[in-house]
């Protein structure tokens, strides 16, 4: 980390996110959306791998029947099918739908009847596809779970050090700021992208920032050597560098005309920092 020739040419103000990160955002984010449609493929994958074995212990009796089947099975990108029919025997009916891997083809199905008790319906195809029917429910009940555990960490870890980080640098004694140019580990979406690393509570810690299809950038540059360095704010005396955007959505307390000139003052120090670092 390299502290740069940097006077502020505006009022003080504070950071209200890392990048395009704010913690406020990030803990709705991860309760709105990650953790309910986790929760959603974990409950939905329950239900199916329910089903599953449901026709698991009926192959185990089964006996072949004479029942009427409509319905029909789809293929989509060659490589997953699903099917969703209608089995009516002996005035029992049961709606059966179920996916399995395949790569398509004609599926020639019978239906089939528990030998103990006849109300209880499938299909021959549903029954052979047990084990890679299973496969999906690994898998997408997986990803449930991960985005579940993926929302937890976030509300209970990241938010927290976010937080504690931008209450480090927006105490009154953290001012002046001292700009710092930050090693980066890593760069991509075209550049729009970066991570950095930071020591926080005595451990170091990667600090990512993901700008998606935002019309926004992490304020990187390269140095002739090309290594990619973040240009960020630590509070005066050291501390966990805060990264800055191009378009300073990070910066809260300060109008358009006072953000242009920080962003003319921080482009002077960037192209001045190239040969230094």
């Amino acid at each position: 980390m390299h502290i740069l020739p940097f006077s502020m040419p505006v009022k003080p103000f504070k950071m209200r996110g890392i990048g395009p990160h704010r913690p406020i955002i990030m803990a709705l984010v991860a309760l709105l959306l990650i953790l309910p449609v986790g929760a959603i493929f974990v409950a939905w994958q329950s239900h199916v791998a329910s089903e599953i074995y449901q026709d698991y212990q009926i192959g185990q009796h089964a006996v072949p029947v004479d029942a009427r089947i409509d319905g029909e099975c789809t293929t989509r990108k060659s490589i997953f099918t699903s099917c969703k029919t209608t089995i009516t025997y002996r005035g029992y009916t049961v709606k059966k739908s179920f996916s399995f891997f395949s790569t398509g083809g004609d599926i020639y199905a019978r239906a089939l009847a528990d030998a103990n008790d006849p109300s209880r319906l499938t299909l021959d195809v549903a029954v052979e596809k047990v084990v890679n029917r299973s496969m999906g429910v690994l898998l997408f009940g997986g990803l449930g779970l991960l985005m579940i555990g993926t929302a937890i960490y976030v509300v209970l870890v990241r938010v927290p050090r976010y937080r504690r980080i931008l209450a480090a640098i927006n105490r009154p004694e953290a001012q002046p700021w001292q700009l710092v140019a930050v090693p980066c580990l890593s760069t991509g979406n075209a550049g729009k992208d970066a991570v950095y690393q930071a020591e926080i509570d005595g451990k170091t810690h990667k600090i990512g920032l993901s700008f998606g299809k935002q019309e926004n950038r992490a304020w990187t540059f390269q140095t002739p050597g090309g290594q990619h360095y973040l240009l960020a704010f630590v509070p005066n005396g050291g501390g966990v560098p805060v990264a800055l955007d191009r378009k300073l959505l990070a910066v809260a307390g300060l109008n358009k005309e006072e953000k242009s000139k920080l962003a003319a003052e921080l482009k002077r120090a960037a192209a001045a920092a190239k040969a230094e670092c």
